[in-house]
């Protein structure tokens, strides 16, 4: 099975984003999963269109920069260990899936529980502020994790929310990594988490 996009002009069609894209979107297809492209300014869009009870879509930028937003459609609701899994098979193919772990805080927050478990797995975990409501006094923060042993996988950040969000780079670029194994960690990744393709 091939996939198709829908390209908007010529000159998009013959990017290197769209081509790369065009490379992950027939690996993905290949296992079932379909997606949908439009192209614009350079840049590759991709939606995966079918991952049941997942939101998901990659953006290939002219630079051979890669960006993944996976959300479950459980929202905040999902389970740390069902983000943890996804987040190694990302970071630290091979490692093994955490099963559902004890609650050791109780208040822990989503990406508290998640920060602690991918430090035990060896990963570099850190806060990041992204802003304070001095008027309710809140903040709002994520996770970034890196694996300092593999840093061509790149960069994950993980919100409260369950938001999950994969920066890399493609092999093109230097210490990037290639398509088909950008395109294996997303199959890999969705199908592990349940995420498997749903057909009408």
């Amino acid at each position: 099975m091939s996939a198709t996009l829908s390209i908007t002009s010529d000159e998009a069609a013959g990017t290197a984003a769209a081509a790369s894209l065009l490379a992950i979107a027939d690996e993905l297809t290949a296992t079932g999963y379909g997606t949908h492209s439009p192209i614009w300014d350079g840049s590759a869009y991709l939606k995966i269109t079918n991952a049941r009870g997942a939101l998901c879509d990659l953006t290939i930028t002219t630079s051979g920069s890669l960006t993944w937003d996976y959300r479950s459609r459980d929202g905040s609701h999902v389970e740390p260990d069902q983000i943890t899994g996804i987040v190694l098979d990302i970071l630290s193919p091979g490692t093994s899936r955490p099963g559902a772990a004890p609650t050791l805080y109780p208040a822990t927050s989503l990406k508290g529980a998640v920060g602690q478990a991918l430090a035990a797995h060896g990963l570099r975990v850190t806060l990041k502020l992204l802003d304070q409501d001095h008027d309710l006094y809140e903040t709002y923060a994520e996770i970034q994790v890196t694996n300092p042993a593999d840093p061509a996988r790149g960069t994950v950040r993980v919100t409260d929310d369950g938001d999950l969000t994969w920066h890399c780079t493609t092999h093109d670029q230097v210490g990037g990594i290639t398509l088909a194994e950008i395109a294996a960690t997303l199959t890999r990744a969705l199908t592990q988490a349940k995420h498997t393709p749903c057909h009408a």
